[in-house]
């Protein structure tokens, strides 16, 4: 079981502690590196549809214009 401290909080709550951050981001067009691999595993809470933490804050970034770099681990703005 995992006890560190992020394991302790809901990734919902992560997320909308994140928005801020990756609102700034967007606005500048920064790319965001992702520390997280995006896969199914990452993006899903197992055998379910729900997003994760990490998952929400992907579909938020595509939402606003962002693809995926597999290359760098990186979401950059379509321009």
């Amino acid at each position: 079981m995992d006890s560190s401290p992020s394991a302790k909080i809901d990734g919902d709550v992560l997320y909308e502690l994140n928005q801020p951050f990756l609102d700034k981001a967007i606005q500048r067009g920064d790319d965001v590196a992702m520390a997280t691999k995006t896969t199914v595993e990452n993006l899903y809470i197992a055998g379910t549809k729900q997003r994760t933490g990490f998952g929400h804050e992907y579909e938020y970034l595509l939402q606003h214009g962002y693809t995926y770099d597999a290359k760098t681990s990186t979401m950059k703005l379509k321009k």
